[in-house]
């Protein structure tokens, strides 16, 4: 036991190691103070992939990470990080750790070859990792949360005067009662007027609407 936890605290898995004791202090945490695995959670989204920093999220989307719950994908990733990094340590970079009279391999006692072992670990694990949260995408996604895009076409009613700066609209989905912001093109619009919802301007976060014409009526509104 004395040998295994030397092990866990010797060079780059250190690191790991540290890791893997925040995952599970994480956990016990969870099972006592209730938390979900929503806690910690991200929302990585690409869609503005015209963007620099949309282009830095595609690695992460491609990794699963947003469509697996973070905690429990770095709980998959930091176990399989910490698995390949004591067994690589301990039968390759040093295959003589733990006897007195062997050498110390080709990683020797540096920052440099530690830093080395330790990316290298890391990249070694994304791949299994990848392939073990692949089947949980989309096990996680709460189907009936309404997208921007399914809202386009619905009709409600403005709850305030609506304008190019500001705006808000009232409907319902389902039986659920939703209040959105929304925006117009040019025009105002007075305040409980029935508007019908154009497109979604992801990068104001707000509905473009225009009034409603009678063939349009639904049973949308509140």
């Amino acid at each position: 036991m004395t040998d295994f936890l030397q092990l866990c605290f010797t060079g780059p898995n250190v690191v790991v190691s540290g890791l893997v004791m925040f995952i599970l202090g994480f956990w016990l945490i969870s099972m006592i103070g209730g938390f979900g695995l929503d806690t910690l959670d991200v929302d990585v989204d690409v869609d503005g992939v015209d963007s620099i920093l949309g282009i830095g999220m595609v690695p992460l989307r491609w990794l699963n990470v947003g469509a697996v719950p973070l905690m429990l994908w770095l709980t998959i990733f930091g176990l399989i990080w910490w698995g390949i990094s004591l067994g690589l340590y301990a039968w390759f970079d040093n295959p003589n750790w733990g006897s007195p009279d062997g050498n110390q391999g080709w990683l020797e006692d540096s920052w440099g070859y530690t830093t080395l072992a330790l990316f290298r670990n890391l990249a070694i694990a994304l791949i299994p990792t990848k392939l073990l949260t692949q089947p949980l995408v989309g096990v996680f996604t709460d189907e009936s949360t309404n997208t921007p895009e399914e809202l386009v076409g619905r009709v409600g009613i403005a709850k305030l005067e609506t304008t190019p700066d500001q705006g808000q609209i009232s409907l319902t989905i389902d039986g659920v009662g939703l209040v959105l912001d929304i925006r117009t093109e040019e025009d105002q619009i007075a305040a409980g007027t029935r508007v019908v919802i154009l497109r979604y301007d992801s990068a104001r976060r707000v509905f473009i609407v225009e009034i409603s014409e009678p063939e349009e009526s639904n049973s949308d509104e509140v």
